[in-house]
């Protein structure tokens, strides 16, 4: 059924996708385009909420936390709310640079580890990845399992090096007349990787439509959290 969503305080919808991997059964989540204001205590209560009950091996966090000093605020609540319960990565997204040093401040507060413009090895369920924040294209630098994060996706054809391949940045379009093989349209006329899941080679590549909106208006396009199951390739 089609829905129309208007409003700062949108309904949340979990995305379950599944990803092999030469390792135990692991779960991540995926969080990007908040653009919270002040008008978003309630939703971000929600979402703490949410993430919560899924209790994650990881939370990758994806850019765009807020519109507003206040919406900073209220990303800074949340954050606090959700400080010590699993481990939480993020990078920046377009909308952050006049926020940045708050937010690099506010990620220090829960401990939370900058992935952005960095990468290398860390642990994850008691194995060893490869993640890359980078904006760039790099290749990862080894044969452990590698994931790559963007705020603004990019071609496929540059990422089939990385086992899972992480963006938001384009809301899904917002405004979603249909889909046709994972793209959502009128979007992916004017951007192509307006996609929710695209497999390519070894590479497993999804694409968020985010939890928020600068203009709070979608049509058949949920707000969404990704969340990942890494399952043994054995299963």
């Amino acid at each position: 059924m089609k829905k129309l969503q208007l409003g700062k305080n949108p309904d949340i919808i979990v995305r379950d996708e599944v990803v092999a991997w030469n390792g135990p059964n692991t779960r991540l989540v995926f969080a990007s385009d908040f653009h919270f204001t002040g008008q978003s205590a309630s939703y971000a209560n929600e979402l703490a909420g949410r993430l919560l009950q899924l209790q994650p091996d990881l939370l990758i966090l994806g850019g765009d936390y807020a519109d507003t000093a206040n919406g900073l605020n209220v990303f800074a609540a949340m954050l606090n709310h959700l400080s010590g319960k699993f481990p939480i990565a993020w990078i920046y997204g377009n909308h952050d640079m006049l926020y940045k040093a708050r937010l690099e401040n506010i990620f220090l507060d829960v401990n939370a580890n900058s992935w952005h413009g960095k990468s290398g090895e860390v642990s994850l369920n008691g194995e060893k990845i490869w993640f890359d924040g980078n904006q760039s294209t790099q290749e990862p630098h080894t044969n452990l399992l590698s994931i790559k994060v963007l705020h603004k996706p990019q071609k496929p054809s540059k990422l089939q090096d990385w086992n899972l391949i992480l963006a938001g940045h384009l809301h899904g379009g917002q405004w979603v007349w249909f889909e046709k093989h994972s793209k959502l349209f009128p979007g992916a006329w004017f951007y192509p990787q307006n996609f929710l899941r695209k497999v390519f080679g070894r590479s497993v590549y999804l694409v968020s439509r985010g939890l928020g909106d600068t203009l709070p208006l979608r049509w058949n396009c949920p707000c969404e959290i990704l969340h990942i199951h890494l399952t043994p390739i054995s299963q």
